[in-house]
């Protein structure tokens, strides 16, 4: 009795859900038997493919994008401020600054891809700032608060 269990396939009853029974045949589907192991694995999705770019050609008639940016940054007030610092640095290098007399004003070339800018002063009398690029206020704060921040 027990070789005739055996070729006939087994039938597990697996669990019930929600009033619905859920019956499983344990000698593979439509009669090949289940690989080594037990189940089998989906087949594996495809990878996805590297997008295309398309290129662009360019008149030899265009101007050609600006490789900077230049500005100025600016500190009012009176006094002397404990710091100023810059970021980018100014057209010297430099991004930090002690014991400044006020006001102030420092001008920055950075590359054309900049996307922040600004400059913070902590001490000095009524300190506020300004931000210019290409000789236009982009970013200014009234006396008494010298953070000056303008993103692209």
């Amino acid at each position: 009795m027990t070789e005739a269990r055996a070729s006939r396939g087994k039938l597990v009853i697996a669990l019930a859900f929600g009033g619905c029974l859920v019956v499983s045949a344990c000698s593979g589907v439509a009669g090949r038997p289940l690989p080594q192991g037990g189940a089998t694995s989906p087949p594996a999705a495809p990878a996805p493919s590297a997008p295309t770019v398309p290129t662009a050609t360019t008149p030899a008639d265009a101007t050609p994008a600006a490789s900077s940016v230049s500005g100025v940054y600016e500190i009012t007030g009176s006094g002397t401020a404990i710091t100023i610092d810059i970021d980018p640095a100014g057209s010297d290098g430099e991004t930090h600054f002690s014991s400044v007399e006020l006001p102030w004003r420092r001008p920055f070339s950075a590359p054309a891809g900049t996307q922040l800018f600004q400059v913070i002063a902590v001490g000095g009398v009524d300190a506020g700032c300004r931000i210019l690029i290409d000789d236009v206020v982009v970013a200014e704060e009234p006396a008494g608060s010298a953070h000056c921040v303008y993103q692209r």
